[in-house]
């Protein structure tokens, strides 16, 4: 029985790949891995804290898992767009190119000066500090957090 237990939810992220897939595709029940702060016995504590352990360790399990997976969709969706083989219907004869540094530069300065920056408004000026302590700092690209 927990009842003289504090515990506090909050979203968990073992990487902004793993809060993004926790938010955008599971229920929000099951979306809350675990931060627990317990003031109660210390039985109850270490029974909670193994808890987390195994749901932080399922959930790198579970992020392996997605990536290997968005991995094949990718090559699914390049193979049914080009020559083939395609699952889902007619390969669509597309041929596929890779980008030169110009398309590179290109893209980059569209991610930094028009995407990101349309983004950060609609999410707002705290997901866009987010955004500049994590993914903004990996990839380089800031995020405005002022509108």
């Amino acid at each position: 029985e927990l009842s003289n237990a504090q515990i506090s939810f909050s979203s968990f992220a073992a990487s902004a790949r793993i809060r993004f897939w926790v938010a955008s595709f599971m229920p929000s029940q099951v979306s809350r891995l675990i931060a627990v702060k317990v003031a109660a016995k210390p039985r109850r504590t270490r029974m909670l804290w193994v808890t987390q352990n195994l749901i932080l360790a399922e959930a790198a399990k579970l992020e392996n898992e997605i990536w290997a997976f968005e991995s094949s969709l990718d090559q699914l969706g390049m193979d049914c767009n080009a020559q083939g083989p395609c699952d889902r219907g007619e390969p669509g004869g597309m041929v596929g190119i890779e980008p030169d540094a110009e398309d590179q530069a290109l893209l980059a300065r569209i991610t930094a000066e028009v995407t990101v920056p349309r983004w950060a408004e609609r999410c707002g000026a705290e997901c866009a500090q987010e955004w500049n302590d994590t993914i903004g700092k990996v990839i380089g690209v800031e995020a405005p957090t002022s509108f």
